[in-house]
């Protein structure tokens, strides 16, 4: 018996249980595909055969992005802890924990890699534009593409969009040589071993076939390797009307850089030559990589007037720094480079040689800075670079000042150090 005032919910609950088991079933589904984010599995579409008759799907999902104005990525840096890689703000702000194998910050875009090989796209804002298990590579196709590698598939490549966060999925155009410039008139894609159009749609030259590893327009000129015999072999490097405009170079560099292009010509001459094929600088390089004919193995590009070389120094090759000037600064003989770019004015070498690794940085002067060795060390991000100062994880900025990654996890962004200060 209900009581006065009250609701006899006893037979309403009674009356109404199914029609309330239906609502929450269908609320509980609702999550589910909520929680999944709506994103769909690349390699499960590519096995059921969806996209492989279309010239490509396209779906879009992150946070709005506008594809006329990108957000360049300034302010977040990888740092370093246990072995493990997490984000940091400039501010000192952690912005993801260390949980990570690795992190690499571009342009456009951060690429997390976790355990198991599973991959995470994030933005600027760090908003997760794709993650899936099922990719075992990426790749940056150029500024506004990332490469998916899909573990299995008929089709093994992706393209993510950055600005706006569309996936595309081809048929044919489904690989595009890493490195590719959006202000470069045409892509070059490695699927069809040739330059197409940004419509993705046409080959530019279709008389012109490079090798499969292909090498990208910069600077309104591209380096082929012409396996066809349209050019003369080994390399050329063509105009943007496809034309020959070198020829007859035995060994190259992936690209021309500020006005650059590095070369060893069959006739044996070596070094820098201009777009008319002009020597500028003669150097005499050491090739390190013999492989496929297709693939660069000079890699000493020019960078803010810089350029990292390995030549021949009387009997035996070194390490130099080379500036416009035409000026090379002899690297310290027991040091590399582990990169041939400076990053915020400083390069980091590691020691040749010795059984525990010791690394320092370099200025533009081949001049060693901070007065410190480390017992490991990156290029650096943004204006940090990831150390190990003394058996501690950390990050140094270009004021030499050390924070500790522990410190930096509990909010505590003292400075541990300033290798500055005794010089």
């Amino acid at each position: 018996m209900a009581i006065e005032g009250f609701y006899d919910y006893s037979n309403y609950r009674k009356k109404h249980f199914l029609t309330h088991l239906s609502l929450m079933l269908l609320i509980f589904l609702f999550s589910l595909i909520s929680c999944k984010g709506g994103k769909p599995d690349v390699s499960e579409k590519m096995e059921n055969g969806e996209g492989a008759s279309a010239s490509y799907e396209e779906k879009t999902y992150g946070s709005e992005r506008n594809d006329e104005t990108p957000f360049p990525i300034t302010n977040l840096i990888p740092f370093r802890f246990d072995g493990k890689y997490g984000l940091i703000d400039k501010n000192l702000n952690v912005r993801k924990k260390p949980v990570y194998l690795n992190v690499d910050v571009h342009d456009y875009c951060v690429i997390s890699e976790s355990e198991g090989n599973e991959y995470i796209v994030y933005d600027c804002d760090l908003n997760e534009l794709y993650n899936s298990p099922d990719i075992y590579y990426i790749d940056m196709a150029s500024e506004k593409y990332c490469q998916l590698w899909v573990r299995r598939g008929l089709n093994s490549y992706v393209l993510l969009n950055l600005f706006n966060g569309e996936i595309k999925t081809f048929d044919n155009y489904d690989r595009l040589v890493p490195d590719n410039l959006e202000s470069e008139k045409y892509y070059a894609s490695s699927s069809l071993s040739a330059f197409v159009n940004k419509d993705f749609t046409t080959a530019a030259f279709p008389q012109i076939k490079f090798g499969g590893g292909g090498y990208p327009f910069r600077e309104g000129k591209a380096v082929v390797y012409c396996y066809n015999r349209v050019f003369d072999p080994p390399y050329s490097v063509i105009n943007e009307d496809g034309e020959q405009i070198i020829s007859g170079i035995s060994e190259v560099g992936k690209y021309f850089s500020e006005g650059l292009l590095p070369v060893i010509m069959q006739d044996g001459e070596s070094g820098y030559v201009n777009e008319k094929g002009e020597f500028e600088i003669n150097c005499e390089f050491n090739v390190f990589y013999r492989g496929a004919k297709d693939e660069p193995r000079l890699g000493y590009l020019f960078y803010d007037g810089m350029a990292v070389v390995n030549k021949l120094d009387g009997e035996k090759y070194g390490w130099f720094l080379l500036d416009r000037n035409k000026i090379f600064m002899k690297i310290d003989e027991r040091y590399e480079p582990t990169s041939y770019e400076f990053k915020d004015g400083y390069l980091a070498v590691k020691s040749i040689g010795t059984e525990n690794e010791k690394y320092m940085f370099i200025n533009k002067k081949a001049e060693q800075v901070f007065n410190k060795s480390f017992d490991y060390a990156e290029n650096f991000v943004n204006g940090y670079a990831v150390v190990n100062y003394d058996g501690e994880d950390g990050l140094l900025d270009t004021n030499g000042n050390i924070y500790l990654s522990r410190d930096l996890l509990d909010g505590n962004k003292r400075v541990f150090a300033n290798l500055l200060s005794n010089q």
